[in-house]
């Protein structure tokens, strides 16, 4: 692959729309990876794709993991470029837990319009690995229903764990603007 200089590029590209989207797109990338040490999926209008999953194990107790800033929550994160989002749940409860999941069931979206984030929230069982903490939990644990949503204090996750254990509400379509 022949390289091409961020300047040279612009230069050459931005008189045609097709070329100054891939452009564009090749620049948000790049920011992620420095941003965030990994590239992660930015498509028109920027909005991004997440995947959040809901862990019960055999004694119906929830897997939560502790993050530096939104303190207790399920797993989740951003979908990597080339990713399935079902894929990125997995990868996903295993960097930040050291859970191995099988997911069990898409559950539904919650879309984040100011930020431009549509997060798939999906239901999974731990199926091998061992509790451990990461560079993006500090502490991680099973805990039973009721004791885990108290420890949730950040926005809607106490909502989405409870919408992903009621089948009633599946598939579900929330819209949110915190």
């Amino acid at each position: 692959m022949t390289h091409v200089s961020y300047k040279r590029y612009w230069k050459i590209s931005y008189s045609t729309r097709p070329a100054f989207f891939l452009h564009t797109f090749v620049a948000r990338w790049t920011r992620g990876v420095a941003r965030h040490g990994r590239a992660f999926a930015c498509y028109a209008g920027e909005w991004r794709e997440a995947a959040c999953v809901v862990v019960t194990n055999e004694k119906d107790e929830i897997l939560l993991i502790k993050g530096p800033r939104r303190g207790w929550e399920p797993p989740g994160g951003q979908v990597e470029v080339g990713e399935s989002i079902r894929d990125a749940g997995i990868r996903e409860v295993k960097e930040e837990s050291g859970v191995d999941v099988e997911i069990v069931r898409f559950c539904g979206i919650f879309q984040n319009i100011t930020r431009g984030v549509c997060i798939t929230i999906w239901l999974g069982k731990p199926v091998g690995g061992a509790l451990a903490t990461s560079e993006e939990s500090l502490e991680v644990g099973y805990f039973a229903l009721d004791e885990g949503l108290k420890m949730i204090t950040w926005g809607n996750f106490r909502e989405r764990i409870q919408m992903a254990l009621d089948e009633s509400k599946q598939p579900f379509y929330v819209e949110f603007r915190p």
